[in-house]
């Protein structure tokens, strides 16, 4: 006698059942133990809780750096950009033409005319402060007086000139004011500016009390029949 007789035969559609069943019951049993870990880790290093996903590790995973990206980004937008500044992920600042900053250089243009004698080129309104760093004129179309005597004077009610005082040699649009200087430009160099142009590079302070200054530019010369130029005022305003 063998002992075949008292062998335990399964049939082989009960055999599929019993290995899905333990198929099933091992995934349930994995899941409950991811789950719960998560929960720990969650719990134990602060991170947001998830709600049921099919994979709470991934969930925990995607939620975590979502919402370290959206905070360093909102963190840095925040404490490095202000007022009228426009900037990127690159550090790059970009301060526009005649728009006035804070803190950051800010340039004005004025576009200038013979036929019209004076006018303000910048307003410094009562309690701000400016660093005023530089004045300069570019001329776009030659100044033409009887006798050459065109002059074109920028400055404030205490000083007409106080910044720049051109002739009419230099209010021409071949002129160049130094060796390698850009044709048509008067007033960078220093020795070319005005009592309120410092030969040390050092700004002139605007701090007006009471009432606004205003910087003002003034043509003059024996009937101008022609002339034309653009005025750059280079400040920093830090109240």
């Amino acid at each position: 006698m063998t002992n075949d007789k008292f062998k335990l035969k399964i049939p082989i559609a009960q055999k599929q059942q019993l290995y899905q069943a333990i198929v099933t019951l091992f995934t349930i049993v994995l899941g409950i133990v991811l789950t719960l870990s998560a929960q720990f880790v969650s719990s134990e290093f602060g991170l947001p809780q998830e709600s049921p996903v099919l994979d709470p590790i991934l969930g925990l995973g995607t939620s975590h750096f979502t919402a370290i990206e959206a905070d360093t980004f909102t963190g840095a937008l925040t404490g490095a950009v202000t007022g009228n500044v426009t900037g990127d992920l690159t550090g790059h600042v970009t301060a526009a033409i005649e728009t006035e900053n804070i803190g950051l250089p800010s340039i004005v243009t004025v576009d200038i005319i013979t036929s019209t004698a004076t006018g303000t080129v910048a307003t410094v309104t009562d309690g701000e402060i400016w660093l005023v760093h530089s004045v300069f004129v570019q001329t776009t179309t030659n100044f033409d007086c009887t006798g050459d005597d065109c002059t074109l004077t920028v400055g404030d009610g205490n000083d007409a000139d106080g910044f720049l005082a051109a002739a009419d040699a230099s209010l021409q649009a071949a002129f160049t004011e130094a060796t390698g200087y850009p044709a048509g430009f008067y007033g960078i160099e220093a020795a070319s500016g005005g009592a309120y142009t410092l030969d040390d590079g050092g700004p002139f302070v605007y701090a007006p009390s009471g009432a606004d200054e205003t910087i003002d530019y003034a043509i003059a010369g024996t009937t101008p029949a022609a002339g034309a130029a653009t005025i750059y005022v280079v400040y920093t305003r830090i109240q």
